[in-house]
């Protein structure tokens, strides 16, 4: 049904805030920045500004020389495509056109270049991934397999005393072949997972990780926690989510319906809007932006065919109350006037 590669050798070795003032730019990603520059670019060129607003932007602007340049640098790249067709588009129509631009504007600046320098990183470490709806079986040397969803990547490190799988990016089922003197284990940016059997799934998300087991058992820790602490123990049909709060306790679950992906279906079974959103971007060639950021933790249950995104995405969004909208390159959930709300 998938393709199948042999990887592996024996070695030994923002929404702009309501008062973006508050916020000091030593606090900020430069792509967090970026993102609150876009959004005010946004409004300011494309909406209509409160007073509350104007006074919001001034504060914001005059409060760090960061501010101002990436304000000034991304308006003036905005300036100087629009002006392209300024003077053939009659002015009502221009606003809309000018805020659906400087939406995709935004997202270039703040979700393309970010993705970029993600790709960038991935390529240079991995030694198998996937692209946009792909999913791949992987043979390792050891005789463990690996189904990589779509658009995920791991490095492998197989040595004479161990057996090391980073999963970089997305989401991954291992099938584990017994070797007790070489413990098998999965490491993403904030977890480690350790095989006490056969069978389980990691996946990678932004901020947090999730494991769940079909099979035997897994000891999960978190690697990135000020006090990592101890592992817990997850057998069949335990899930976990491990971030900066630990690893927490383990839930009963289908872990056969997490892992319906590997059959071609997605199950989301009570999960949250951002992380459904995040799952089903891996099979759509158009970036899938929510709007509306607030709505991110509204719980979601679907069962989508990921071969039909732009549909799957419409189910997603139902279940979250909200509704999708197309503009080119990209499918907006949400309504676009709350892209200003607070976050």
């Amino acid at each position: 049904m998938n393709d199948r590669t042999s990887v592996g050798h024996e070695s030994n070795g923002a929404l702009a805030p309501r008062n973006p003032a508050r916020a000091a730019a030593s606090d900020r990603r430069p792509d967090e920045l970026e993102e609150i520059a876009s959004r005010w670019v946004v409004l300011n060129t494309g909406g209509e500004p409160s007073e509350h607003d104007r006074q919001a932007f001034s504060a914001w602007y005059a409060g760090d020389v960061r501010h101002a340049q990436m304000y000034d640098e991304l308006l003036d790249i905005w300036n100087r495509l629009s002006a392209v067709d300024a003077g053939a588009i009659p002015a009502k129509r221009r606003r809309r056109n000018a805020m659906t631009s400087l939406l995709i504007l935004a997202f270039v600046f703040v979700g393309s270049a970010s993705l970029y320098r993600d790709s960038l990183r991935i390529a240079a470490l991995a030694d198998a991934s996937t692209g946009i709806g792909e999913v791949r079986t992987v043979s390792l040397a050891d005789g463990s397999s690996v189904l990589l969803d779509a658009q995920s990547a791991i490095a492998v490190d197989l040595t004479p005393a161990a057996r090391n799988v980073h999963l970089l990016r997305g989401r991954a089922l291992f099938e584990v072949a017994h070797d007790p003197s070489r413990p098998f284990v999965v490491r993403t940016d904030n977890a480690e997972a350790t095989a006490l059997g056969t069978r389980f799934t990691v996946e990678t998300l932004d901020g947090h990780s999730h494991v769940a087991v079909l099979q035997s058992r897994v000891a999960v820790r978190c690697t990135a926690c000020d006090e990592p602490g101890v592992s817990r123990v997850l057998s069949p049909n335990d899930e976990s989510d491990v971030s900066l709060l630990g690893v927490s306790s383990p839930r009963i679950t289908d872990a056969a319906a997490i892992a319906s992906w590997s059959q071609g279906t997605l199950t989301f079974e009570n999960v949250s809007l951002r992380d459904a959103l995040a799952e089903l971007q891996r099979y759509s060639h158009r970036r899938i932006w929510l709007a509306d950021r607030s709505a991110g933790e509204r719980r979601v249950s679907a069962l989508v065919d990921p071969r039909r995104p732009d549909a799957a995405l419409r189910v997603i969004a139902a279940a979250a109350k909200l509704d999708v909208h197309a503009v080119p390159g990209m499918l907006l959930v949400g309504s676009p006037k709350n892209i200003f709300a607070q976050r």
